[in-house]
């Protein structure tokens, strides 16, 4: 009788571990997902949303993403998918060690504004604090400090912040995103020519999507600890090559006029730029005009694997917006 009892217990033991087992998989499946989890900075953003998309894309699961915003409310769709989504501010710093909680890796997406190095000071040591190990920071090409453009002492700062950190790091030197030639283009075309203080200086636009794919790589693959890599896109084009590109896609002629910083600047004024932004694109146009983003690179191709966009590419597949503006009248361009 103790025999059978014996033979009956382990019976059902059999059969209850055999019902538990799929589920203690995949609990110990979330689990490491979990201590391999990729953290995401300025989540409700638009390089962060290509960045999710290209992680997700890469096979990532839902439980690996912490996703960390000001604004989680933004995000209430990828909560329900199951994606961690915390609130994190770089301007309330005591808010960002538990926001990191949780996390090997952080792709630190860079913030605009004359405070951003102290931000980005901010998350580093938020991030070391929470157990970061790996962090992946979004920059910008030639952050020397001579280099004219606004945005570059900042991105100077936060990475010789990171290299002193203690923590792995990868650098990434993205270039000026393409996308926003998009706008300039109609606006160049409605207007019937390109206002502009860069000279005849060259850079090499880059689509936003392809930088989000370089960062999924580079906190998928191993091997990047310590580098710094130029992530630009395939052609070298000044504005009159700009401008040349428009009108072929278009067939409408464009003409660039080259003026000085105070002409450029008095022109973003009377369009109804705020200060910031005028004095920032001013800066850009400085540092192309000086060969500060002079630099096309093919490491962008090498880490996706793939030709990265051309700005042709761009202005084609956006032809309708392009297009949308209207012509300018026949008397010409305005003087």
């Amino acid at each position: 009788m103790i025999a059978v009892l014996r033979c009956l217990a382990l019976s059902l033991v059999l059969v209850v571990g055999a019902a538990l087992a799929p589920a203690c998989a995949r609990a110990a499946e979330e689990a490491g997902a979990r201590a391999n989890a990729i953290v995401v900075t300025g989540a409700s953003g638009e390089f962060a949303a290509d960045a999710i998309a290209e992680l997700l894309a890469r096979g990532v699961p839902f439980e690996q993403l912490i996703l960390v915003t000001r604004t989680p409310e933004k995000l209430a769709s990828y909560a329900q998918a199951g994606i961690t989504v915390r609130q994190g501010d770089f301007d309330r710093p005591e808010s960002l060690p538990a926001a990191f909680e949780g996390g090997k890796q952080l792709l630190l997406i860079s913030t605009p504004g004359e405070n951003a190095a102290a931000r980005h000071a901010a998350a580093l040591s938020a991030a070391r604090r929470a157990g970061i190990r790996h962090v992946v920071y979004t920059s910008l090409t030639n952050p020397v400090e001579d280099n004219p453009a606004t945005p570059a002492r900042a991105h100077r700062l936060t990475e010789e912040a990171l290299k002193k950190s203690g923590m792995a790091y990868t650098i990434l030197r993205n270039q000026r995103f393409a996308d926003a030639l998009v706008e300039r283009g109609a606006q160049a075309l409605a207007a019937g020519e390109i206002v502009t203080n860069s000279g005849r200086g060259k850079w090499a636009p880059v689509a936003r999507r392809d930088c989000a794919a370089a960062a999924a790589v580079v906190l998928t693959t191993g091997g990047h600890e310590g580098k710094i890599y130029d992530i630009t896109g395939p052609d070298l084009i000044n504005e009159r090559d700009f401008a040349e590109l428009l009108g072929d896609i278009a067939r409408r002629p464009v003409r660039v006029l080259e003026v000085s910083d105070t002409a450029y600047m008095a022109s973003l004024l009377q369009a109804g730029l705020p200060k910031p932004e005028i004095l920032e694109r001013a800066s850009f146009g400085v540092a192309i005009r000086d060969n500060y983003l002079n630099i096309k690179s093919d490491t962008l191709e090498i880490l996706i694997g793939r030709k990265p966009r051309s700005v042709r590419e761009l202005l084609e597949t956006n032809k309708a917006r392009l297009l949308a503006a209207p012509a300018p009248s026949p008397s010409g361009p305005s003087k």
